[in-house]
């Protein structure tokens, strides 16, 4: 079982990458986010290999934790490699770990994982995670990689980092299960009434 690849990403797809180590052999890797899919960059990968009665396939992660948390989630009845790699890339982490200590189902929801499957998660993972290792920081922003988008298009607009930081400090909790353009909207609205 492959259960890590250093090597070159020599071309990058939709849905995967081909990563070539110092042997010249290239493996398709699904799964990693899309800030890390630039061809030519070094990557050193943990690999979680997955076997079908049809297929193998590798799935690739930046950190321990991502790699981790992978595993945990596909335990889960239910949740497949596709909906557990889209959790971990648009929800990150500490915001999964943090749902499901706080019993918060509806921040996992989207992202390919509908109400039945978000409950299953934290039901099926409660427990498993203890607090102190969340970052705190965190905590109040569940689904940050909506979050981070919004905060740099509000940027792209001209708002300072501060505005765009304390409008979406204020609003907070309202961004639970909220799509892009909910958010933005939100948080343009909001922005647009304290200028």
């Amino acid at each position: 079982m492959i259960a890590s690849i250093k090597g070159i990403i020599k071309d990058v797809f939709a849905n995967f990458i081909i990563l070539e180590t110092k042997d010249s052999v290239g493996y398709k890797v699904e799964g990693l986010p899309l800030e890390s899919k630039i061809q030519g960059n070094e990557l050193d990968i943990f690999v979680y290999t997955h076997y079908t009665q049809q297929e193998v396939r590798l799935f690739g992660f930046l950190t321990r934790d991502s790699f981790l948390l992978f595993q945990d989630l596909i335990t889960v009845s239910g949740v497949g490699p596709k909906s557990a790699v889209s959790l971990l890339n648009n929800v990150g982490v500490d915001n999964i770990k943090f749902a499901i200590i706080e019993k918060d189902h509806k921040s996992l929801m989207g992202n390919g994982v509908g109400l039945k499957i978000a409950q299953k998660i934290v039901i099926e993972l409660a427990g498993k995670y203890d607090n102190e290792k969340i970052n705190p920081q965190r905590k109040n922003t569940l689904g940050n990689k909506v979050i981070e988008e919004v905060a740099l298009a509000l940027e792209g607009l001209g708002y300072s980092k501060k505005e765009v930081d304390s409008a979406i400090t204020d609003l907070g909790n309202d961004f639970l299960g909220l799509s892009f353009e909910k958010i933005f909207r939100n948080c343009l609205n909001y922005l647009k009434k304290r200028n």
